[in-house]
């Protein structure tokens, strides 16, 4: 689904956006507990040096998002119409 990630480019730094994180705290808690370097929020990830992003952990990452039951959220909002 396309819309379980985002990325953006500010002034000060890179950002991804994870509806996977926002709605699982512990896919969220799994990238904090291996990255020291990002700065976790709620439901996205930042960093400023984008040549020092750890990659392999994106890559896991991905992967359980890929997998994370998604659906209740879906439900949510299809039922808010």
């Amino acid at each position: 689904m396309a819309f379980k990630i985002d990325k953006l480019k500010t002034k000060n730094h890179f950002s991804f956006h994870s509806m996977v994180m926002y709605a699982n705290p512990e896919v969220r808690d799994f990238i904090e507990k291996r990255s020291k370097s990002l700065i976790i929020q709620k439901g996205c990830v930042n960093f400023s040096d984008v040549n020092k992003f750890p990659l392999d952990l994106f890559a896991e990452f991905l992967k359980i998002s890929v997998s994370a039951d998604f659906s209740a959220v879906i439900n949510h909002y299809k039922n808010k119409k």
